[in-house]
């Protein structure tokens, strides 16, 4: 697997590698509290600029590559996403650490972030398997990461410490690239209705 980063444009969202000139369109979208109630970590108000700068910074050394998710009729900045648990040797990799302004929840913007995200992943760096995890508590992203067509694979028990001391289960979900035709097809037309 090769780690190609670039601009992915779609119908209806356009994903640009993280950069400087997206730091207070994005802030403004992480200013909402309810966005990191599931979160490992939080990026609201005086988080923020830890955030990005961590996240600019994995980007450009390719240990994480983070997009900022913009929607393409206004051009407004609506949210973040990113490849991470990069595994080139394995050809695996993560989508997660995503999240959206509360105005986008529930519309085009998630299935079309993804349906750009797997395509390069699967068709472009040639991996094989793409994983998708969440706080096994936050029944919102576990029904939109099932509605995308993802395999339930289980719960790791306990498998990360939150900030409050609290210790997370993560649920893990994941597509390969032999159900990658069957995936596409239900986001295509999720994306047409």
């Amino acid at each position: 697997m090769e780690l190609i980063v670039e601009t992915l444009k779609g119908q209806h969202v356009t994903l640009e590698p993280i950069r400087e000139d997206h730091r207070e369109a994005l802030r403004r979208v992480a200013a909402d509290e309810d966005i990191w109630t599931y979160m490992p970590r939080n990026a609201a108000g005086d988080y923020f600029d830890e955030w990005f700068n961590i996240a600019r910074e994995l980007t450009d050394n390719k240990t994480e590559i983070g997009f900022v998710v913009r929607c393409n009729g206004e051009g407004d900045v609506v949210g973040s996403t990113r490849y991470l648990n990069l595994a080139p040797v394995h050809d695996c990799l993560e989508i997660g650490h995503t999240f959206y302004a509360r105005d986008v929840w529930g519309t085009k913007v998630n299935p079309a972030a993804k349906l750009l995200l797997m395509s390069h992943a699967f068709e472009v760096m040639s991996a094989n398997r793409i994983e998708l995890r969440c706080n096994a508590l936050n029944a919102r992203s576990r029904a939109a990461i099932e509605k995308l067509g993802a395999q339930f694979e289980g719960i790791l028990r306990e498998n990360m410490l939150l900030p409050s001391g609290r210790r997370r289960d993560t649920a893990v979900y994941a597509v390969l690239k032999s159900d990658w035709p069957r995936v596409r097809a239900g986001l295509r037309k999720r994306l047409n209705a």
